[in-house]
């Protein structure tokens, strides 16, 4: 099914960070198994979440955002989880690991934020891999 743009999403601006190394996609898979609670899931997760999002509150949706792989990929890559409260704490709405790692995402309200975000990420992490913005 073709979703619409979700209106919470509208205007928002992406924050894509990455310390410089990758996570094997299908190691994170195995080890997944390793995680029944993760790789379970929660029945209606996804549907909750495409529910706030259509609500137009990015804020309220925020503690819908999940990503399974975080529990095996946080395990062995410490810094990750590190990062992404940092991403949290310095005015993220939203921060989670993208994919199978190791890049995470902060949404933020503006491109401006984001901006601020990334340049304190350096600032507190190096210069060591990559970062972006986006605007959606």
């Amino acid at each position: 099914e073709l979703l619409a743009p979700f209106p919470a999403l509208k205007d928002i601006a992406i924050l894509l960070v990455n310390s410089g190394f990758g996570v094997s996609t299908p190691w994170a898979y195995r080890e997944l198994a390793n995680y029944p609670d993760a790789l379970d899931g929660r029945p209606g997760r996804a549907q909750a979440l495409a529910d706030a999002l259509k609500g137009g509150n990015l804020s309220a949706s925020a503690e819908f955002f999940y990503n399974s792989l975080e529990q095996p990929v946080f395990k062995k890559y410490p810094v990750l989880p590190v990062i992404r409260n940092f991403l949290n704490d310095n005015g993220a709405i939203v921060a989670r690991m993208s994919g199978s790692g190791a890049t995470l995402f902060a949404l933020l309200h503006d491109r401006a934020e984001a901006e601020n975000l990334r340049a304190k990420y350096h600032e507190q992490f190096g210069q060591a891999g990559w970062s972006r913005t986006v605007l959606l």
